[in-house]
C-alpha cells in the first residue's frame, strides 16, 4: 500500500526535527511538545503516527538500516572480486545521512539504540565478509570481528568529520578485509 505524500512529509519532518534536537539535547530531554514545535506539527498528528519518541526513532532507524544493508547487498560481488570501489555507495549512504549517524554514535542517545543498530548491522550479507576470511578461521567469530571493526571505522570517520571521501573509505575498508 502506497503511503500518502502528506504522511511521508509529516513523518520526515518529525524525524528531521528529532535529529536536530538530538544534536543539542539528550533523548530523554526531548518532549513530544518540543519536537512538534520544531517540526511545526500538532501533537495529535505525532500520536496519529507514533506511540512515543522511541517508536519514531526506531522506525526511522530501521529504514536507514534497510537502505544501508541494500547498499551492501549491491556491493556483494564487487567486494568478492576485491574491487576497492565496491563499498563507495555504502559510505555515500552514511555521508548523505550524516546527521542520523552523528546522532546514533553520539552520547545523546541511550546506548540501546547503538546496540540495536549493531544487531541489525549483523544482517550485512555474511558472504561479503566470508570471502575475505581464511579457511582455518572460525567463521562466526571472524564475521563478528569484521562487523565490529566496520562499525568502528564508521565511527572514526564520523569523528574525523568525514575527512575522507566515500571512495577513499571504500578503498581503505576493502584493503583491510583483503589483507
Amino acid at each position: 500500500m502506497k503511503q500518502d505524500l502528506r504522511v511521508k512529509k509529516t513523518k520526515k519532518a518529525l524525524f528531521e526535527a528529532l535529529l536536530q534536537l538530538l544534536q543539542t539535547y539528550n533523548f530523554f530531554d526531548v518532549t513530544v511538545t518540543k519536537l512538534c514545535e520544531k517540526a511545526d506539527v500538532n501533537r495529535s498528528t505525532f500520536y496519529a503516527h507514533y506511540t512515543n519518541m522511541e517508536d519514531l526513532f526506531v522506525s526511522h532507524m530501521m529504514q536507514m538500516m534497510e537502505a544501508l544493508i541494500a547498499e551492501y547487498q549491491q556491493a556483494h560481488t564487487q567486494v568478492g572480486r576485491g574491487e576497492q570501489t565496491a563499498l563507495t555507495n555504502v559510505f555515500q549512504h552514511i555521508l548523505s545521512n550524516r546527521t542520523f549517524y552523528d546522532v546514533l554514535f553520539s552520547d545523546k542517545l541511550p546506548a540501546k539504540y547503538l546496540a540495536l543498530f549493531s544487531h541489525y548491522y549483523m544482517q550485512v550479507p555474511k558472504e561479503i565478509i566470508a570471502q575475505s576470511g581464511k579457511s582455518e578461521m572460525d567463521e562466526e567469530l571472524y564475521y563478528t570481528f569484521c562487523i565490529s571493526a566496520t562499525i568502528g571505522v564508521i565511527n572514526h570517520w564520523r569523528k574525523s568529520n568525514y575527512a575522507k571521501t566515500p571512495l577513499e573509505m571504500s578503498q581503505q575498508t576493502v584493503l583491510f578485509f583483503s589483507q
